[in-house]
């Protein structure tokens, strides 16, 4: 049952990918994200070298960070008028949710430290927090304020 789940996870990765590629495409059109892209690629490249049990861990830290983010930013104004960019992030959440639960099963199977696990979500935490404040202020540097969405307030 877990190798089907782990199956359906890397079916679904897939499609993130695309969906991640078309909402960056749909921000494109307003921005150049460029250096987010790139800053996106050196963050992920510093986990690949870690070790595969350290992996596991961060892609479980990072699904349950994510979700909270979703959960964020499900709350702002422009998610409440504009219906793709909503559509995209309730998708988001609800697969990130599903991902760190077949990740917490990965986890047990292996009977990895979930206090390591705690730490690795602490560093990752704080990686993405500078990723995400770059980000923002590259955003602001092309629009003067601190909007994600043309047009929104």
């Amino acid at each position: 049952e877990l190798l089907k789940e782990i199956d359906i996870l890397f079916g679904q990765e897939s499609w993130h990918s695309h969906n991640h590629k078309s909402f960056n495409d749909q921000i494109s059109k307003h921005y150049d994200i460029s250096k987010v892209l790139t800053d996106a690629r050196l963050l992920s490249g510093r986990v690949l070298t870690l070790s595969n049990s350290k992996k596991l861990s961060y892609a479980v830290s990072f699904e349950t960070m994510i979700v909270k983010i979703c959960k964020l930013l499900l709350k702002e104004k422009f998610l409440k008028t504009d219906k793709e960019a909503r559509d995209f992030w309730i998708w988001h959440t609800q697969e990130e949710i599903e991902h760190g639960y077949i990740g917490h099963k990965l986890y047990d199977y292996f009977k990895f430290s979930r206090i390591l696990n705690k730490i690795h979500l602490l560093h990752l935490t704080y990686m993405y927090c500078k990723f995400i404040i770059s980000s923002m202020l590259e955003f602001y540097k092309q629009d003067r304020n601190l909007n994600f969405v043309k047009g929104t307030t």
